[in-house]
């Protein structure tokens, strides 16, 4: 049986790992934006008509002319938000159902035409190296944080085989009181996910080597200049730092203590222990504010003007055979049906944002979102 999100909930519940009432240090679900879904076969295959006056055609070039207007400001990194600013990934254990990745799209612009700014001028009126820069934007930005679930996957592999707290009590002991600091070593690695796995054949299909050497070389530039923790990026992309530190990593989630007892070589043996649980391409969304057009063409609200709210899914839930249960946490509500996967219900909504309706879709083992709203 796949892993859904409902069943991951339901374990992490009965084991009471689960703190949906504690945002944690993250942005949180996002309030005024629309969640967009990201066509990951449009953005790693190239469109061979890109040059033709085609439908898409006039959308790259506003595209174009955007980067091009960006290139031309000063673009400065927020260095109190840093990546947060940008994107942000929100943990299933604080989060429950609207876990994710959440990239905003005028950063994916932003650094985009930071790095069309590095290759040849000729190139920059091209629309296939346009669409290139703003591939390989999305994909180091989707790097970062997808290293953060990575995490998160590491640490509820440890909670199912000892059976206790570990995410929490890592987030609580080691991530917080370090954040500000070179010890902070999640952050650090997950800036060398931008650069090490760019070159991987899922992410450097589609890009240009062109594009693909001027990313790495605007990474290498920038991510020394960011905050503590952030700048240890390119150092510890080479690949005996970064082992010694993932290493390390994987003893301060075990352990909950930042200077750890055990000998770190141990964690040789599990090279596989951070896998993410999900399929890459369905983790991640683009989000742009509330009433506004996404300007890439790859980006796309899945039902224009879907609206449901808490009691609209707690009506459809209920139908669907699924009863109430104590045990919510944080304003959730938690609903339960024998051999289905449970469903966590944000409480008081007007409207449930898009991850947090694919779960409940998926739950409910229907094919699509819009299911949802045909039953109510």
């Amino acid at each position: 049986m796949a892993l859904t999100t409902g069943r991951m909930l339901e374990t992490l519940s009965e084991l009471d790992l689960l703190d949906l009432g504690d945002p944690g240090v993250w942005p949180g679900e996002p309030e005024g934006f629309d969640v967009l879904d990201i066509d990951w076969s449009a953005v790693q295959d190239a469109d061979p008509n890109i040059g033709q006056e085609t439908e898409a055609h006039p959308r790259w070039r506003e595209v174009e002319f955007e980067l091009d207007r960006r290139s031309r400001g000063e673009f400065e990194f927020p260095p109190e938000e840093v990546l947060d600013a940008l994107a942000w990934y929100l943990p299933i254990h604080y989060f429950g159902p609207a876990w994710g990745i959440y990239i905003r799209e005028d950063a994916i612009l932003d650094l985009a035409s930071m790095i069309l700014g590095r290759l040849d001028p000729w190139d920059r009126g091209n629309l296939q190296i346009v669409q290139a820069t703003v591939q390989a934007a999305l994909t180091i930005l989707y790097l970062h944080e997808a290293f953060h679930h990575k995490v998160e996957s590491f640490a509820v592999r440890l909670e199912v085989v000892e059976r206790g707290r570990r995410y929490l009590r890592y987030q609580r002991n080691v991530y917080q009181p370090l954040s500000g600091s070179d010890d902070q070593l999640e952050e650090g690695l997950a800036c060398a996910e931008m650069i090490r796995r760019l070159g991987e054949p899922t992410y450097r299909r589609g890009l240009p080597d062109s594009v693909r050497r001027a990313t790495v070389e605007f990474l290498r530039d920038w991510i020394p200049r960011l905050p503590p923790g952030y700048r240890q990026g390119v150092s510890l992309a080479e690949p005996e730092s970064y082992e010694a530190a993932r290493a390390q990593l994987s003893s301060q989630l075990q352990e909950g203590r930042p200077y750890t007892s055990r000998n770190a070589d141990d964690w040789a043996l599990v090279p596989h222990s951070y896998r993410g649980f999900f399929n890459w391409k369905t983790i991640a969304h683009v989000i742009v504010p509330i009433g506004t057009a996404p300007i890439v063409p790859w980006f796309a609200t899945p039902i224009p003007g879907l609206s449901v709210s808490s009691r609209d899914a707690e009506r459809v839930v209920r139908s669907a055979g699924y009863e109430l249960v104590t045990g919510g946490k944080g304003s959730h509500l938690k609903y339960r049906a024998k051999g289905r996967p449970m469903v966590i219900i944000p409480d008081g909504r007007k409207d449930l944002s898009l991850r947090v309706l694919k779960s409940i879709a998926e739950s409910l083992n229907l094919r699509s979102v819009r299911q949802l709203e045909i039953r109510l």
